[in-house]
């Protein structure tokens, strides 16, 4: 058993001495795990549909990140995601107050007057919600015809310039392979 002791006390200190500890790198809150990155992939189409919705340019820039490297495209897609998440809550954050309100007092025993006037509050948050759910759309509206416009154009453009695009995809199709 002595002799035990020197080697384990050998043994155990050692490797502390050849490689000091290095501090924590503290990962970035946002930075996703492995489950979620999991679940990303798993249900990537349905995301991206999401996406292209609300979207349709980032849905673009996610299609080719995914061909170009893949694991950025993950990322990439639950950072967006959680933005389109984010703003969809945000909207409906600033009525919760209120909302979980309206349902503790609608618990409560009340008179008739109370509960008239409990259904009058009810009305205007519901109203004041739906008006700012139906804001949010015309701003995605708004996006997808500047989107629409925009893409428009590069098409109008691309016509004019069909005959130089044409020639020079013929070009490289002859000197290298071209992914189609």
């Amino acid at each position: 058993m002595k002799t035990l002791i020197p080697f384990l006390f050998l043994g155990l200190t050692t490797p502390v001495f050849a490689n000091p500890p290095r501090p924590p790198v503290a990962a970035p809150s946002d930075a996703p795990d492995a489950a979620q990155l999991q679940r990303a992939e798993d249900y990537q189409d349905e995301l991206l549909a999401r996406i292209e919705q609300h979207d349709p340019r980032i849905h673009r820039e996610l299609v080719a990140l995914r061909d170009a490297d893949y694991d950025a495209f993950l990322r990439r897609l639950l950072m967006v995601f959680k933005q389109i998440r984010t703003q969809k809550q945000q909207v409906e954050a600033k009525f919760r107050p209120q909302i979980e309100d309206i349902r503790r007092r609608a618990q409560q025993d009340m008179t008739a007057a109370e509960r008239k006037a409990l259904k009058a509050d009810a009305l205007a948050v519901s109203e004041a919600l739906f008006d700012a759910r139906q804001a949010d759309r015309r701003a995605r509206i708004t996006e997808l015809r500047d989107a629409l416009e925009r893409l428009e154009g590069e098409v109008e453009e691309r016509d004019k310039e069909r005959k130089d695009l044409v020639k020079a995809f013929a070009d490289q199709l002859l000197l290298e392979k071209v992914d189609l």
